[in-house]
């Protein structure tokens, strides 16, 4: 009998491909008062797009831990995207400095934190729009550079012990089904997290036609067995998850 896939999986695939459209329309540079700036949210938009089919590609074949480097920098690149949707008049200024590089990331998202996200209301859970998108960014960024939590990602466990220690295997392609499961879950949770930014910001009728498959899509992710309520985000991207006899961290 073929499992069914889990709710979060099939609003996935059926919303991030014209959701991911609309958002090339509304970040569409050739119309804006100034092309070159316009085209950093709509390249970082591209090159989310192109990290989360490349993320998927490479999970599928057990690349795990070149997926969770990709992650990160779609995680990364969606902060000059939510920057793109904002007026030009606050916007632009923030992207000329990324742009000559006097500001950072970090301090883009503060700024986004201080004078826009209160207006976005809650994220997955209850958590304000500021914890959440924080708690996520966090959960990548040990995935800058080659660490052994990266390593962790390239191991397949497959045996516990019961005294703290699994047994694992390693080598090109080393598929496991649960790191698998896990990062095809955070591939969903970027996509509706750019979903959110999209809706929120009000100027897509596409996306707004879409509003009640979004929360739906929220939903099905907040419930997912593969993704901890947690307040501490690191715990979502760490390499080794092992569930207890009895437990199963398959979604239906």
């Amino acid at each position: 009998m073929v499992q069914q896939q889990p709710k979060w999986l099939r609003l996935t695939e059926q919303l991030l491909d014209p959701i991911a459209c609309a958002g090339g329309d509304l970040l569409d540079p050739t119309t804006a008062a100034d092309p070159d700036v316009a085209a950093v949210p709509y390249c970082a938009l591209i090159h989310l797009v192109d990290c989360l089919q490349t993320i998927d590609l490479v999970n599928k074949q057990g690349k795990h831990s070149v997926a969770v480097c990709l992650l990160r920098q779609g995680i990364e690149a969606m902060t000059l995207i939510d920057l793109g949707l904002q007026d030009e008049s606050f916007s632009y200024p923030l992207l000329q400095e990324w742009k000559s590089d006097s500001k950072s990331q970090g301090q883009i998202r503060a700024t986004l934190e201080q004078h826009v996200w209160p207006g976005y209301g809650t994220g997955l859970w209850q958590e304000s729009w500021a914890d959440y998108f924080g708690n996520l960014a966090r959960s990548a960024q040990p995935y800058a550079h080659y660490t052994e939590k990266l390593l962790g990602w390239q191991l397949g466990a497959f045996g516990f012990d019961g005294d703290k220690r699994f047994f694992a295997t390693m080598g090109p392609n080393n598929y496991d089904p649960m790191k698998a499961s896990r990062i095809t879950l955070l591939i969903s949770l970027t996509g509706w997290t750019l979903a959110r930014l999209l809706l929120t910001c009000g100027r897509s009728p596409v996306v707004s036609g879409y509003a009640k498959a979004i929360h739906d899509w929220g939903a099905a992710l907040a419930t997912s067995n593969l993704l901890f309520h947690e307040e501490d985000w690191g715990k979502q991207l760490v390499p080794h998850v092992l569930f207890r006899t009895g437990c199963d961290w398959r979604d239906v």
